[in-house]
């Protein structure tokens, strides 16, 4: 069964030199330009496209859209008209968001909002999260900002430490709000989001925990992992503080060494020190590594860079919200 706004794999039905036709069964003959086939293709072949409706009725492209029927994504606007808005789906055809269908859920900010005049729609350049969905007036698929009548509240049959999709659709104090698998709404917190995130990111992801409410906690590492580094971390930051703030540990150190002292592997010795400097828990010096709190004197041989160098952080870098460009009213060639 071919699902409009959807991939699907249909035959060529017909080919000529500038245009070609895909069998639709029932939905008859659907159009495609003949430089969208792969080389090579005849007729009766087997091509994947994605099924759209245009003004001169079905059309298909072998191009993935942004989006899908169904999906969620951060879309920029191309144009703005009376009725409503057009976005860059990553083809030729711009998805249309009615006026009816942009409405205020926080998720969105743009120059616009707010204001009481004919201006308070998006403008163009401005992007927005979108959910893709069926246009209940016509065959075709439209964009709603009406994102939360598509995420169910109350999370079902996501086991812990389980792999998900992720979509990032807003920052708070807590952290980066998520939206899993397509369906339910999810949180990574600041305190483990350690590379940068921005709005309409699609990541994979691990189910932390989900709640009594229903509400589910993400991380981006496996929960396995994440236990085992935390815990070699507190063997550091304890075997330092026994030893006066200083152990002679570090990259050349032999496995037998590290093993001595700290009874784990070098390799979560270097794994759990790396994430101790990010955060300026430790320092690192060329003879072995220092509490950071404890480094009272100058290191002989130090060859990490100084507080005034660019040393990684441990701050949470923040998306920034796109500028957008100045309206001009056009619209694009479909």
């Amino acid at each position: 069964m071919i699902t409009i706004g959807n991939m699907n794999t249909l035959k060529i039905s017909q080919k000529k030199a500038k245009k070609c036709f895909l069998d639709g069964g029932k939905l008859g003959e659907i159009f495609i330009r003949s430089r969208e086939l792969p080389d090579g293709a005849s007729v009766g072949d087997d091509v994947e496209v994605f099924i759209y409706s245009s003004v001169d009725g079905l059309a298909a492209t072998t191009t993935k859209p942004h989006a899908l029927l169904g999906e969620f994504a951060y879309l920029k606007v191309v144009s703005a008209t009376e009725i409503g808005i057009f976005l860059d789906w990553g083809i030729d055809k711009d998805l249309y968001l009615p006026k009816r269908y942009i409405q205020d859920t926080g998720t969105n900010t743009y120059r616009g909002k707010g204001k009481s005049t004919d201006n308070s729609l998006p403008e163009e350049g401005d992007k927005l999260i979108v959910y893709v969905m069926e246009d209940p007036t016509s065959d075709g698929v439209i964009a709603t900002t009406e994102i939360n009548k598509y995420i169910e509240e109350e999370a079902e049959g996501l086991e812990a430490n389980e792999e998900v999709d992720l979509f990032v659709y807003k920052f708070t104090d807590l952290g980066a709000n998520v939206i899993i698998n397509n369906k339910f709404r999810g949180v990574i917190y600041h305190n483990e989001i350690f590379s940068k995130l921005e709005k309409g990111d699609r990541i994979k992801g691990f189910i932390k925990k989900v709640r009594d409410d229903g509400k589910v906690d993400v991380s981006l590492i496996k929960q396995g992992f994440l236990e085992s580094n935390v815990i070699a971390e507190n063997k550091i930051i304890k075997a330092l503080e026994l030893k006066n703030g200083f152990l002679p540990l570090h990259d050349k150190s032999s496995p037998d060494e590290i093993k001595n002292i700290l009874h784990m592997s070098k390799k979560s010795f270097k794994r759990a020190s790396g994430t101790l400097y990010k955060r300026k828990k430790i320092i690192i010096e060329e003879s072995g590594i220092r509490l950071a709190e404890k480094d009272t004197r100058p290191s002989d041989k130090d060859t990490r860079p100084s507080e005034k160098d660019t040393r990684p952080s441990d701050k949470v870098i923040r998306p920034s919200e796109d500028k957008p460009a100045t309206y001009r009213g056009r619209t694009r060639s479909k």
